[in-house]
């Protein structure tokens, strides 16, 4: 197994230093990294995010009175307490109630705005797209989070994540395939969605289409053409679906066009648009802060949300640009099953791990 981490470390390292060649020498030509595909503005409001956290918190309580109503939690025990049934049963429903959370904020706005695959983020169109850029950006950042992670560890504090900590205390197979169902499958899925999809394209409207008042800003809906977007930079100038894109930055994937079956209300796209993206201090704006929001959700983690806050804003730039959450949905998954393949090896290929 330690030969398989180190060839995989070799190989992400030698990807990454090729990759960052090739884009700053693109950069250098004005050539572009991606394109910028232009979607209908986020139909849902700030109530629709209070919702979403509160549907969370009522997903989270219900499962783990669940669990106390069938034996496996015994009620007003401390946590860490738990023994390794206990943490299973617990970590398990964690990652449940978060994926009923996303299907029913799912179902939630589409039941009020009749909200699109693309307003979330899929098309399935430019899945084989999308992986190659998810795989690509993973290659390039990866050895950089790394990096930033293990000086952080190394000369300030060491890392506390709470799942990698009950696995070390508690060496369990059955422990670590809960623990891999919540970090690999659970945690991209759902943090993309919420804090990419929802949060950042949220903000995204906010700091876009500033003429709106405060009631759709709020309770949602489609802005009109009454109120157009910002203008944009000429660098920033995107396409219509169909269109050859344009960008100002590196690119080092073959392009291809956005969708060429618009959504719907496709006229709505090209009368509020004029086929111009935001400006791009307006769409960082929405990146940042969504990025910052994320990397402080994982405060208590030690240093961890140091470079947590680099891998966000490279997640909101995926996502800004494409306006699809593949890419960086794959870019989240590579990189927990990268850090779950090297956690596996400490734990139970160390010979100083006692045998569960």
């Amino acid at each position: 197994m330690l030969l398989v981490i180190n060839f995989i470390t070799l190989t992400l390292l030698g990807l990454s230093i090729g990759g960052w060649i090739v884009s700053f020498g693109k950069w250098r030509r004005g050539e572009a990294i991606l394109p910028h595909t232009p979607r209908l503005p986020v139909p849902w409001g700030l109530l629709d995010l209070v919702a979403c956290v509160l549907i969370l918190i009522f997903f989270s309580a219900l499962a783990i009175q669940s669990l106390i109503s069938l034996g496996y939690l015994p009620p007003k025990v401390a946590l860490e307490s738990l023994d390794i049934r206990g943490q299973t049963a617990i970590i398990g429903s964690e990652g449940i109630a978060k994926l009923l959370t996303m299907v029913a904020i799912i179902g939630l706005i589409c039941y009020r705005f009749r909200a699109s695959a693309f307003d979330l983020g899929c098309d399935l169109k430019m899945l084989g797209h999308d992986v190659q850029l998810g795989t690509v950006a993973f290659a390039m950042i990866a050895p950089v989070i790394f990096t930033i992670q293990g000086v952080l560890v190394t000369f300030w504090k060491p890392s506390k994540h709470p799942l990698m900590e009950t696995l070390r205390d508690l060496p369990n197979p059955t422990l670590f395939v809960v623990i891999a169902f919540s970090a690999v499958i659970v945690a991209p899925l759902v943090e993309e969605f919420f804090f990419r999809v929802l949060l950042q394209g949220w903000i995204e409207r906010v700091v876009t289409y500033r003429r709106e008042g405060g009631f759709e800003l709020l309770f949602g809906g489609r802005p009109n053409a009454a109120s157009p977007p910002l203008a944009s930079s000429a660098t920033e100038t995107a396409s219509l679906p169909g269109e050859a894109p344009t960008c100002a930055m590196p690119v080092l994937l073959k392009q291809e066009s956005p969708p060429t079956e618009a959504p719907a209300d496709a006229a709505l796209l090209v009368d509020v648009s004029s086929t111009r993206a935001p400006r791009l201090r307006h769409s960082m704006i929405a990146i940042f802060t969504s990025s910052i929001i994320f990397a402080l959700m994982h405060y208590s983690h030690g240093p961890d949300w140091v470079a947590l806050t680099i891998l966000a804003l490279v997640l909101g730039f995926l996502y800004h640009r494409t306006h699809r959450i593949t890419p960086s949905l794959v870019v989240h998954f590579l990189l927990n099953f990268l850090s779950l393949l090297a956690l596996y090896s400490e734990v139970f290929l160390s010979p100083s791990t006692p045998q569960p």
